[in-house]
């Protein structure tokens, strides 16, 4: 009589040989999807941290301040507010041009007799630690507050989160000493970080930047900004101040 079926040591002779060929297959499977999603994690981080970069940058290249009598030197450190900077995590203010509205919301015409002042936005970039349930991540919010027209149409300002993973922000003044004039520009450090992990990563102090690891995505960004408003007086101390270097501000 012909026997029909398996016996139970064929059956564990072909699972033992299934688990040697579909093992290795599970393993390049497993390594090549999470190797894919570090890749795209990794250009979204970067996206990410490129767009901020772009907007402190048009706000820094863009920074005012009220200027001092004319018989006086300009001081650098009059465009950001130092004791906000100072502070834990740091708040970094400072006014600057608006790059919304009309032209008008910016120099209002007055007439040919009549000054015509420059209206200025108050601008501040400030960390919340904990904004997200169980991240250790730092938000970095930006803010901004209007004056005349455009106040109206923004009352209260505008508030917008840039982003809900840094680990590291820091924008420092530098002084670069020359034969001629001395010349000054902003330093921006970011680091944005991300993670398979999240919940047991351990962020640095803001003193300082991580290091990477393993299966931690991090984006370090840097950037240096010479602002318009700033250097145009500092490289010109003869200039006259006139009715367009007056400001207006929130």
């Amino acid at each position: 009589m012909k026997r029909v079926g398996m016996t139970l040591v064929e059956i564990l002779v072909v699972a033992a040989i299934l688990v040697l060929v579909l093992g290795p297959a599970w393993q390049i499977f497993r390594s090549g999807t999470k190797t894919s999603l570090q890749g795209m994690m990794q250009v979204e981080t970067a996206n990410e941290a490129r767009r901020i970069m772009r907007q402190i940058h048009n706000d820094l290249k863009q920074s005012c301040f009220y200027l001092q009598p004319a018989n006086q030197d300009v001081d650098f450190d009059l465009i950001m507010d130092q004791t906000k900077a100072a502070k834990t995590p740091p708040e970094y203010s400072f006014f600057t041009f608006p790059s919304v509205g009309a032209v008008a919301d910016t120099v209002p015409s007055t007439g040919p007799t009549a000054p015509a002042d420059r209206r200025a936005s108050a601008i501040t970039y400030r960390l919340e630690h904990g904004s997200l349930s169980g991240s250790p991540f730092y938000t970095l919010i930006r803010e901004e507050h209007f004056q005349g027209a455009l106040a109206n149409s923004f009352p209260g300002g505008h508030i917008s989160i840039l982003s809900q993973r840094v680990n590291f922000f820091e924008i420092k003044p530098h002084r670069v000493f020359s034969s001629g004039r001395d010349q000054f520009f902003f330093w921006i450090t970011l680091q944005l970080v991300d993670s398979y992990q999240a919940k047991g990563f351990v962020p640095t102090p803001l003193s300082k930047m991580s290091t990477r690891r393993q299966g931690v995505v991090i984006a370090d960004f840097f950037d240096i900004v010479s602002p318009e408003f700033f250097s145009a007086i500092w490289n010109q101390p003869g200039m006259r101040r006139n009715w367009h270097t007056l400001l207006k501000t929130p």
